[in-house]
């Protein structure tokens, strides 16, 4: 069989679950298929590490006004069959199209929480595209796009890579709860920062942990010295080696509004973590409520002073599509407190939660299925 060559085009600038996910998929060859990797902003220091071991070709944009024309020009000088991309880009995929490239991927990762003007654009450029959860993919039928292009494949984690080297201290005597996310308004770390009063009030041996970094910084630390509550919060910022946190943690939480999937849940799964999380879009396909963690239903108006807000999201309980919510303080502070009382209640969590993440949600079946379906798009198209 000839080698089939592939291009992924994502944007490698930021430390995100796309980027780390994408690498992942990278990382070892695949019998047949050559990867290639475009960015159209600069890579980070971290990222150009990561590829400089890895045996594959891999380009940033010079320019980001003339990014597309840079693509088109990387993409025929390798000679690529199939264009993986991991954002709409509407204006480059056309342009890939005009080129001759055969087969143009959308993975939606997240986009069609915000529906772009041009969508109806988007939808004659695209061959079939990825969705990362089933909450995707029925906002991506509403928008439009045929169901028989939409394919579910799940994110997988390379567990080999997310080993604790160095584990972070903890304060002696402490329950750590930790949240991994960006610091913006749709993750929700406001609403844990307005829960950790109600826990103060029953216990003091707690931490709260927020590893991330984001324009919503200043102001959760803001509203963190308001509450009173500076002694038992710390601000970690971005951090590469997630994996030392989550090693030093007793109770993981995602407050988000709104997510696609939702990796840090599989991460803290496969560190033995009992999960609190907003139940909406792509969580609950993965904490099993009752059994790997707590889902509990925003109910609280969101309107955050800036950052975008989604046109809905996706109800996890019912399938349906609503406004966006926040989680409501009271209800999280109760839900941390009611794990952190029952310490069998954690440990047994936390061993399912690490059985489900290891079966569902590891990097060989995300990596056999993104390739099967690689493989079914160029029999679909008479190319194999």
């Amino acid at each position: 069989m000839r080698t089939i060559k592939v291009l992924h085009i994502a944007n490698m600038n930021t430390m995100g679950g796309i980027q780390t996910r994408l690498i992942d998929l990278l990382s070892q060859p695949v019998r047949n298929f050559r990867f290639a990797l475009f960015s159209p902003r600069p890579f980070t220091a971290y990222w150009e590490e990561k590829l400089s071991r890895l045996s594959l070709p891999y380009r940033q944009a010079d320019s980001k006004k003339k990014w597309v024309k840079e693509l088109t020009r990387f993409a025929l000088e390798f000679g690529i069959e199939i264009a993986h991309f991991h954002k709409p880009w509407p204006d480059a995929k056309r342009e890939l199209k005009k080129a001759g490239v055969k087969i143009i991927i959308e993975h939606d990762q997240g986009a069609s929480w915000y529906p772009q003007p041009d969508i109806a654009s988007n939808l004659k450029t695209v061959d079939a595209v990825i969705s990362l959860s089933k909450a995707s993919r029925i906002i991506m039928e509403t928008l439009g796009y045929e169901p028989s292009k939409i394919h579910l494949i799940y994110y997988g984690i390379d567990f080999k890579q997310l080993k604790a080297t160095a584990p972070v201290p903890r304060p002696p005597g402490k329950k750590i709860i930790t949240t991994v996310c960006r610091l913006e308004p749709i993750k929700g770390v406001d609403a844990l920062l307005k829960a950790i009063p109600l826990v103060l009030k029953y216990r003091k041996d707690v931490e709260f942990w927020i590893v991330g970094d984001g324009s919503a910084r200043n102001e959760l630390i803001c509203l963190s010295a308001k509450l009173g509550i500076n002694d038992y919060v710390k601000f970690w910022l971005t951090q590469t080696e997630v994996a030392n946190f989550y090693a030093a943690t007793d109770l993981f939480v995602l407050a988000s509004v709104r997510e696609p999937f939702g990796s840090v849940l599989v991460e803290a799964g496969y560190f033995q973590l009992p999960s609190i999380a907003s139940n909406v879009d792509g969580i609950p396909e993965i904490i099993d409520h009752g059994k790997t963690g707590i889902l509990i239903d925003p109910s609280e108006p969101f309107n955050p002073p800036n950052g975008r807000i989604p046109q809905w999201v996706v109800d996890g309980a019912t399938g349906k599509l609503h406004k966006p919510y926040s989680l409501n303080p009271t209800k999280l502070g109760k839900a941390i407190l009611k794990l952190l009382n029952n310490p069998a209640a954690c440990r047994s969590m936390g061993l399912e939660a690490f059985k489900r993440v290891h079966k569902f949600f590891n990097i060989r079946r995300y990596r056999r299925e993104t390739i099967d379906f690689y493989h079914s798009l160029l029999k679909a198209k008479g190319l194999l």
